[in-house]
């Protein structure tokens, strides 16, 4: 599953995109606009010219030991936990994603979060605990520097966090740390020392789409052959019948749709979009863009084409006594050129047998549908009516 960040050199406003995905940063104080706006955390920027890192609200902080919160900003934590008082950094993305691991840059090393909480939220109103932790003592001695380790976020335990010394945090991972959110915040209820307000001169935070297993689907747009000629995917409904490879006309049971992430990877990873060309494939009348999992239907496979194919389905299947080959084990589809969110949709037809699917005529190019199984229940797409 490829890795997606947030963090991008030069930023210089709280929306942006990066990693295919759009990010909005928000804060619950700052300490000066135009220095510690909330995207100083995530501008790769930490050096002491602005903005080079978030900053709350001076005096918000106990300046003695514990350096604990004293205002009055607060968020509501599920699952138990209930009110927790603190100033807190806010990430929202585009699409749901899961927080895999972070770690932290300083402005005023003292400044850096002691104890706190991640949270994630799927409507920045209800938010559920992902990861606590609280760091032994401080991991920096310096200001503008960074911890070269990053901590798990599905972790309980003892991590080590290693900057200008390698320091003990103990963390907790809640029950939602697998769950893709749509909003994460890290609330700090304490710092390391008595800088008296939190300051973030970076929070370095890596992502991986929800797993959804071999995503097969079309990008909207592609046209599908029908008893009308060839329809864009996203026009068709249930009932109408597309044309099969071999079994003549078949009305369709449903169709789903859900939006991913293309990073582009120059990588063949299974989790992106490919495009097919009429240079590289006669039969298309235009480009098809598909899943790196969706397959072409050949008679047989070429040189290759049959180990890569093992490497990504673990065997090899046939539909319609044609051979699968997935988009991304066929050396002829390339990577599609425009990263970014993008719309998918499949099809299941009409089968008595609820596990099987059909060949089908995409643009010309003999493609696989969706089992009926496959849509209803491993797919995570939205049903269209």
């Amino acid at each position: 599953m490829a890795t997606i960040s947030p963090i991008q050199t030069g930023l210089t406003s709280n929306n942006w995109t990066q990693d295919g995905v759009t990010w909005t940063a928000s804060c619950s104080s700052l300490l000066d606009i135009n220095n510690f706006a909330a995207y100083g955390a995530f501008n790769n920027k930490y050096n002491g010219a602005p903005v080079y890192s978030w900053g709350s609200s001076s005096g918000t902080y106990n300046s003695n030991p514990p350096y604990n919160y004293q205002g009055s900003i607060n968020t509501t934590i599920q699952d138990g936990i209930g009110t927790v008082y603190g100033e807190w950094l806010q990430l929202q993305s585009s699409v749901p994603l899961i927080m895999n691991n972070y770690t932290f840059a300083a402005g005023g090393w003292f400044n850096i979060p002691d104890n706190f909480y991640i949270i994630g939220s799927n409507d920045g109103s209800t938010w559920h605990p992902i990861h606590s932790a609280t760091i032994q003592s401080p991991p920096l001695s310096s200001n503008f520097t960074k911890c070269s380790t990053y901590l798990l976020v599905n972790n309980t335990g003892t991590q080590s966090l290693t900057g200008s010394s390698t320091v003990s945090v103990n963390t907790t991972a809640y029950s939602n740390a697998t769950t893709p959110y749509t909003y994460f915040r890290i609330v700090v209820t304490s710092t390391v020392s008595s800088g008296s307000l939190v300051e973030l001169g970076g929070w370095f935070t890596n992502f991986t789409m929800g797993s959804s297993g071999n995503v097969v689907c079309f990008k909207e747009g592609s046209k599908i052959l029908t008893d009308k000629g060839y329809k864009p995917i996203e026009d068709l409904r249930k009932g109408d019948l597309v044309q099969t490879f071999v079994h003549g006309y078949k009305a369709i049971d449903m169709i789903g749709k859900r939006d991913m992430v293309h990073i582009g990877s120059e990588q063949r990873i299974k989790d992106q979009l490919y495009v097919c060309t009429p240079a590289n494939y006669p039969e298309l009348l235009e480009d098809l863009v598909i899943t790196g999992c969706h397959s072409i239907l050949v008679d047989d496979f070429k040189e290759g084409d049959e180990q890569r194919t093992r490497e990504i389905n673990g065997d090899t299947y046939i539909t319609d006594n044609m051979w699968r080959l997935p988009a991304c084990a066929d050396l002829r589809a390339a990577v599609y050129d425009k990263k970014g969110v993008h719309t998918i949709y499949h099809i299941a037809l009409e089968n008595d047998d609820y596990y099987m699917n059909y060949g089908v005529y995409a643009s010309g190019l003999l493609v696989e549908t969706c089992s009926k199984r496959y849509l209803k229940e491993l797919s995570q797409m939205t049903l269209i009516e």
